[in-house]
């Protein structure tokens, strides 16, 4: 089970970054990627920090983790379809 997960982990988040700063720089220009960059992962780090917080909350009060999961895929599809939804545009940084 650890293989499995770590291969389907590995070839779906290993890509993140890159993709997520290849968009930013498709979308905002490439003198943006920094700050948009370190913005995203204050965000990113302190959503895991939080999500880690209210996982166990779930699970103290359920004693389960089937709740947090499935939030967790509802707020994953709805960030897919945002992300979908988003127009871009080329920009050439001159």
């Amino acid at each position: 089970m650890f293989y499995l997960f770590a291969l389907v982990f590995g070839f779906s988040f290993g890509g993140l970054s890159t993709s997520v700063t290849a968009l930013i720089g498709d979308i905002f220009g490439q003198r943006s990627i920094g700050i948009i960059m370190g913005t995203l992962e204050v965000g990113w780090f302190l959503g895991a920090s939080v999500g880690a917080f209210i996982g166990g909350l779930v699970y103290d009060i359920n004693n389960n983790y089937s709740l947090a999961f499935s939030i967790n895929v509802a707020a994953t599809i709805i960030v897919t379809l945002l992300l979908a939804l988003t127009k871009r545009e080329m920009k050439l940084d001159r």
